[in-house]
C-alpha cells in the first residue's frame, strides 16, 4: 500500500503515516504541499493520504477542510491523533545568539509563548514544513533555530536547545486518512459531512442540526468556511458518532439532506480515541 503524507520524513506528519501502515507492508511518499497529497490520490499515484485536519491548540487546518469540501473522489476512510511536543533544535555547538527562529505556521504558534518570553527580540519565519527548517539551519551560520519534533535532531544532526516548549501539555492534531472509498462500520465510528443551507434565516441550522438531536446522535465538531461565492456565505462542517449506512445515522442524513442546497457525506470511519476524548459528550472537536 502507498502512503502519502505531507513531507519531508520527521514531521509529525510523517509520524502519523507511520501509525497508518504500522507493521504491515507499506510505502511511505513524501508529497510538499496538501494539495500535493489530494492530487497523487486522485491521480492514482497513492492508494492512502495522511492530512493534518485539526489541532487542540490552533484549531483547524482549513486547507485540508477546503480541499475536501470540493473535492469529488477523496472519502475520508480513517482517523490518527497523536501527541504534539515540540523541541527547539540548532546547530551543535553554534547556535549561541538566536535571531530567527524558523518552522510551519502551525509549529510556531503552538509555541508562542515561550517563544515570546525567551526570545523576545527573534524574528519567526515560516516554511512549508517542520522538517524543511531543520534542514536550513546551516545556511544561518548559528543565528537561526528551528522548531519541531525531537526525531529531526537525529536525523539532521541538531542539538536540542529546549525540549518540550509547547505551550500546552495537552496538545494533540488529528490526522485524516483519505482514500477513494471510506471505511466499513465497526460500531464505534465517525462521520464528517459538508453542507449548504437551502435557505438562510433564523433557525434553519438549528433545524437541520435537530435531526441528529432528535436521533440522539452526538455531535463531535461544527465548523463553518466560506463558500467562496458570497460575502456572508458559507458551508458548515460537521462531525458526529454513527456510521453512515447504520441506524439511526441514515435516517438522519436523509433528513438532513432535504433541508440543504448541497450534502457532501465525506465519509464514515473508525473513531481514534484519545486523552480527554472519553469524557460524556467529548471528542476530537471539542
Amino acid at each position: 500500500m502507498k502512503v502519502g503524507y505531507l513531507g519531508p520524513p520527521g514531521t509529525f506528519s510523517h509520524e502519523a503515516a507511520l501509525r497508518v501502515v504500522g507493521d504491515g507492508p507499506g510505502l511511505l511518499c513524501p508529497y510538499p504541499t496538501i494539495p500535493a497529497v489530494f492530487a497523487a490520490l486522485e491521480g492514482g499515484q497513492i492508494e492512502t493520504g495522511v492530512v493534518p485536519v485539526e489541532n487542540s491548540l490552533e484549531g483547524s487546518v482549513v486547507q485540508t477542510m477546503d480541499i475536501l469540501a470540493r473535492s469529488r473522489d477523496v472519502q475520508v476512510r480513517g482517523e490518527v491523533v497523536i501527541p504534539i511536543e515540540h523541541y527547539l533544535l540548532g546547530l551543535p555547538g553554534k547556535s549561541k545568539t538566536v535571531e530567527l527562529i524558523i518552522s510551519h505556521p502551525q509549529a510556531l504558534a503552538q509555541c508562542q509563548e515561550y517563544l515570546g518570553r525567551r526570545y523576545p527580540n527573534a524574528r519567526l519565519v515560516h516554511v512549508e514544513s517542520t522538517a524543511k527548517a531543520a534542514s536550513s539551519l546551516p545556511r544561518f551560520l548559528g543565528r537561526a533555530a528551528a522548531v519541531g519534533p525531537r526525531a529531526l535532531a537525529a536525523l539532521y544532526g541538531l542539538e536540542i536547545l529546549a525540549g518540550q516548549i509547547q505551550d500546552s501539555r495537552d496538545n494533540y492534531t488529528r490526522f485524516l486518512m483519505i482514500g477513494r472509498q471510506d471505511a466499513p462500520p465497526t460500531g464505534d465510528d465517525l462521520t464528517s459531512i459538508v453542507f449548504t443551507p437551502r435557505t438562510d434565516g433564523p433557525g434553519v441550522l438549528y433545524g437541520i442540526l435537530g435531526e441528529f438531536a432528535q436521533r440522539g446522535i452526538n455531535l463531535t465538531k461544527i465548523e463553518s468556511r466560506p463558500t467562496r461565492r458570497y460575502l456572508g456565505e458559507y458551508v458548515f462542517f460537521v462531525d458526529f458518532q454513527g456510521h453512515r449506512l447504520c441506524s439511526p445515522t441514515r435516517e438522519a442524513l436523509a433528513k438532513v439532506d432535504e433541508k440543504c442546497e448541497t450534502l457532501k457525506i465525506l465519509g464514515s470511519y473508525p473513531r481514534n480515541r484519545f486523552p480527554g476524548s472519553e469524557r460524556e459528550g467529548r471528542s476530537v472537536g471539542e
